[in-house]
């Protein structure tokens, strides 16, 4: 009879001491798939890259080649280009699962794990709302350049003038009068087109007769006794017709934008990424990259972790897997010239670890996971 005590006792005892879970990784080819198995999973980083690029169009008077000759004003560009340059840069993380990091946990009865929508892992023995764990974090670098929405310039106000002439030629007819012969002229007028040169030339006279006009408001110089009580304005509006007409001979600069979207994944095998987005207009194309590499600051962890690893028996059930996050540096480059770098958490980057498989013996386990990058935020009994 005590020996039947003592049996039921010790069986009970280690029945207790067994955990409660078993995990596995879901590539060992060994497990079989039972009804009383579960997934998760952990997840890795995608990173969307969102370039916007201004772009300075010059657009050549249409009497940029008479510049000099009515204004004095040299060296007038006479052919259009482009010039690109990058305005903003902005990069967002984006925390997705990592189906290579997926895990099948084993137990009698429904296990306390619990999972986000996406089926990555959450918490264990406390449930916990979705929203407090996520640390969705995003990083924002402006580049100083200011442009305006793109529109095409219409180089429209090319005269003040009539855009006519009249020529008047004289011809000659002979009439006799009584025994004599005499030439009595005829005058023709005809109405032609100006040529371009004209036009430039009257729109250079208008442009000095605004400056005259703008002097004598300045000066102080009115037809009137009291001066306009709209001075500035009348001044403003002059300036404005001033560069209105100035650009027929030196040209406008106008500015267009585009957006550029990438999504980037990193590669968790690879030292450094380098991924070519666009090319930027100048005098020679010059082209960005995006540049990913693996910071080794957690490298003695590594390697810890890895000699642990390698003394575990192959296949052996575990407790819940979690990750150790890795670092990077993410830079955007327009050739050798970093627009853009910060370090950042690439969970994929870290080490994959797991709890030990007798702390799950505690009924009071509870265990808060970090749901963007995979790691351990709190373990407690209560």
């Amino acid at each position: 009879m005590k020996k039947l005590v003592f049996l039921i006792v010790f069986f009970g005892f280690v029945n207790a001491s067994f955990a409660q879970i078993k995990v596995y990784s879901i590539s060992n080819e060994e497990l079989k798939v039972k009804e009383n198995m579960y997934v998760y999973s952990l997840p890795k980083v995608v990173f969307q890259v969102k370039v916007n690029v201004a772009t300075e169009c010059f657009y050549p008077g249409p009497f940029a080649q008479y510049a000099e000759k009515y204004l004095i004003i040299s060296d007038v560009k006479t052919e259009y280009s482009e010039f690109s340059d990058i305005s903003n840069i902005e990069i967002i993380p984006k925390y997705i699962t990592d189906f290579d990091a997926s895990f099948v946990v084993q137990s009698k009865k429904e296990p306390k794990i619990y999972l986000n929508e996406n089926g990555v892992i959450s918490s264990y023995g406390v449930q916990i709302d979705s929203d407090d764990n996520l640390l969705l974090d995003s990083d924002l670098f402006s580049k100083s350049f200011e442009f305006s929405n793109f529109h095409f310039p219409l180089f429209t106000d090319l005269t003040v003038e009539k855009n006519f002439s009249n020529i008047t030629d004289t011809t000659y007819k002979v009439v006799q009068i009584d025994s004599m012969y005499q030439k009595i002229p005829v005058y023709n007028t005809s109405i032609t087109s100006k040529t371009f040169e004209q036009k430039a030339e009257e729109a250079a006279n208008f442009i000095l007769k605004i400056r005259e006009e703008k002097f004598f408001l300045l000066a102080g110089m009115f037809e009137w006794e009291n001066p306009p009580t709209e001075l500035e304005f009348m001044v403003a509006k002059l300036e404005e017709l001033e560069k209105e007409y100035l650009s027929l001979f030196i040209g406008k600069v106008e500015y267009k934008y585009q957006e550029y979207d990438f999504e980037i994944i990193p590669d968790g095998n690879v030292e450094t990424q380098k991924v070519k987005l666009l090319n930027l207009h100048a005098e020679e194309p010059v082209q960005v990259y995006f540049e990913l590499t693996k910071n080794q600051k957690h490298s003695k962890i590594s390697n810890f972790y890895k000699n642990k690893a390698n003394s575990t028996k192959a296949n052996k059930p575990q407790g819940l897997y979690y990750r150790i996050p890795g670092n990077a540096t993410i830079k955007v480059k327009v050739e050798n010239v970093d627009y853009y770098k910060a370090n950042v958490v690439v969970p994929q980057f870290g080490q994959i670890e797991y709890l030990p498989i007798k702390m799950f013996k505690n009924k009071k386990l509870k265990i808060i996971f970090n749901e963007n990058y995979g790691s351990i935020q709190s373990i407690g009994n209560e």
